[in-house]
């Protein structure tokens, strides 16, 4: 046996060296010896790597046979037919690969990776069980596992007649006419499941029934609480109630309550003031945040240690937290502008965008290349909550990073996620870009993301940030096309016509209505995104208190008169390649010109707004 396992890990470092034949050769006296199954699975993996795929899956097979629940087959099994573009095989096979070794990150990374490939027809509990796992492992991202859970909420035998109801029913894209409630007491048991749980705790789907669904949930688990209650005991309503409200509270209560349900959420609230049970402060955070109620600091020590903890940790500790680092903030500059005091104020009411998790692969873009020296200086002008900038700080350790934002709160949440991650190369610092000249520092990178276009005398931050770039430095710039945009634009003429001013319940309503308001086919062409569902997001993307649209030759003319000179656009690989077939003679990142006929050509590749690195003169 000694001899078959020297074989084998000699074969596995010719397999990295890429000394192919060699491996072949060693693998062969290894089964010689003795069939075993890690020499049938290096054979795989041999013949993966050389692009033998049948041949490969003939290997892994051989392998299962001897040993049918070994991880590490199972995953090179799902890797051969990932590569053979069976991506519904690639991800059940991972799902069995995390059954047997469910500790595993790099399994576990790998199903998400495949998840958002995939769309299964049958019921798999074995594919639900590897969801499970995923959404109870903290230290990976699970955002991109929101399609597969949908898909597998769908196809859940004990989910399905809960749900079925609403299908068919809805009444168009908002559902009016669907059922007010679910059946509740004991048919709402089968929502107790880990699956459901952890999932609304975790996700949210962008999906205009299943919001519907959500919405119905919540109203029933209010109005028929004690015949629930009774039925689930009261720890089970309140895991439920939990769940709920981590939904509500991740998309920033964007469900619109009835008035009856507005009635009887206040009368809940007296109730909770007076007396915190656990249950019933779980579903009042279903409908309104818990820091707003007048005895938070009491629910909170209550409570810390009750069934909906979870919900204490998210709703009170945390928002508590959040505002003391408000105050650990310095200014570096004033705030004068009247529009940068109005975009200051939405983004301290609405934090955006919420978000959990860096990307696990972060990739140097090749304009960016000399920030791995040493003492590189960064600045991130319009920072938010962190997302970009902590991104920077973690691609380039070395670096010093300057995150500057209007908005404390924003701010405040991405300081929180920097310590959470042990990232400390970053610092975050109140100020206006119209004025952050005044600062007098001079920066090798200036990233500003979605920003610029929200500043009224945008051509003169644009100019402020070029002053403060090092002759030959880089900039990254992100602005609204106003091609890509144009329903979104079609959308805000009605808005500012009939619904100026709106506060944040006046948002709510609108985006309720709106099918009425602007028409099915323009809410079906928004309702695709993932801001439709999240309150802040929402109100960026419809309700900005100022905002700009351009196009390429406008773009063009602004870098000229700043000296800046385009380098390239950060786009997908395929759409890359789509442009260098329309465009073969074109130099490496193209010219500005022909991306803007290739964008009449294509009218939507711009959606996340034109991303695109310049240098300065």
């Amino acid at each position: 046996m000694n001899q078959v396992n020297e074989l084998n890990l000699a074969a596995k470092g010719m397999i990295e060296q890429k000394r192919f034949d060699e491996a072949r050769k060693t693998l062969e006296q290894s089964l010689a010896v003795q069939k075993n199954p890690v020499a049938y699975r290096y054979m795989g993996v041999l013949c993966r790597f050389t692009k033998q795929l049948p041949e490969a899956l003939v290997w892994h097979q051989e392998s299962l046979k001897l040993a049918p629940e070994d991880p590490a087959t199972l995953s090179q099994l799902a890797e051969t037919f990932f590569d053979a573009g069976d991506f519904l095989q690639a991800c059940a096979y991972y799902a069995f690969a995390i059954r047997h070794d469910p500790a595993n990150i790099a399994y576990l990374e790998r199903f998400i990776g495949m998840s958002q490939r995939v769309n299964f027809v049958n019921y798999s509990e074995v594919v639900e069980d590897a969801i499970v796992t995923c959404l109870k492992t903290q230290q990976i991202d699970v955002y991109p596992l929101q399609a597969l859970w949908f898909n597998t909420f769908l196809l859940h035998p004990a989910l399905q007649p809960l749900y079925a109801p609403s299908k068919g029913l809805l009444g168009g894209l908002f559902g009016k006419t669907a059922p007010e409630t679910l059946s509740a007491g004991i048919a709402l048991k089968p929502l107790l499941s880990p699956f459901f749980l952890l999932g609304l705790r975790y996700l949210t789907i962008f999906n205009l029934e299943f919001e519907n669904f959500i919405a119905r949930l919540r109203r029933t688990l209010l109005q028929d609480t004690d015949t629930t209650a009774a039925a689930l005991g009261k720890d089970g309503f309140a895991q439920l109630a939990g769940a709920v409200s981590h939904y509500a509270y991740n998309t920033e209560y964007i469900l619109v309550p009835t008035p009856a349900e507005t009635a009887q959420t206040e009368n809940l609230k007296q109730k909770i003031t007076s007396q915190p049970d656990a249950h019933l402060v779980a579903l009042y955070a279903c409908y309104a945040p818990l820091h707003l109620l007048p005895n938070a600091k009491e629910i909170e020590a209550t409570l810390a240690q009750s069934p909906v903890s979870d919900v204490i940790a998210q709703q009170l500790t945390e928002h508590f937290a959040l505002q003391a680092r408000r105050l650990e903030i310095p200014a570096i500059t004033s705030i004068d502008d009247e529009v940068s005091k109005l975009v200051r104020e939405q983004y301290e009411e609405s934090p955006y965008p919420k978000w959990g998790k860096l990307p696990k692969w972060l990739v140097v873009e090749k304009p960016a290349a000399a920030l791995q020296q040493k003492g590189a200086q960064i600045l991130v002008a319009g920072c938010g909550t962190g997302h970009e900038a902590l991104q920077y700080a973690v691609l380039f350790p070395e670096a010093e990073v300057l995150a500057v934002d209007l908005s404390l709160t924003s701010m405040a949440y991405g300081m929180g996620k920097a310590r959470e991650f042990g990232i400390t190369n970053i610092t975050f610092r109140q100020a206006d870009i119209l004025r952050l000249g005044e600062i007098g520092r001079q920066f090798d990178c200036i990233v500003s993301g979605g920003v610029l276009h929200h500043i009224k005398d945008m051509f003169r931050a644009w100019e402020v940030l070029t002053g403060m770039l090092k002759p030959g430095g880089v900039m990254k710039i992100a602005l609204y096309s106003r091609t890509a945009r144009r329903n979104l634009i079609a959308c805000h003429d009605i808005i500012r016509k009939s619904y100026p001013g709106l506060d944040l319940a006046g948002m709510r309503d609108f985006r309720h209505n709106s099918d009425k308001i602007v028409g099915k086919k323009l809410v079906a062409s928004l309702s695709g995104f993932e801001d439709y569902y999240h309150l802040s997001m929402y109100r960026d993307m419809m309700f900005h208190v100022q905002e700009r649209n351009l196009n390429l030759d406008e773009i063009s003319d602004m870098l000229d008169k700043l000296g800046l000179s385009f380098l390239e656009f950060s786009l997908p690989q395929p759409v890359k390649a789509q442009y260098a077939s329309a465009f073969p003679n074109e130099a490496a990142g193209g010219t500005l010109a022909h991306w803007t006929s290739f964008e009449k050509a294509a009218p939507d590749t711009f959606k996340a707004c034109y991303i695109f690195w310049c240098r300065k003169n």
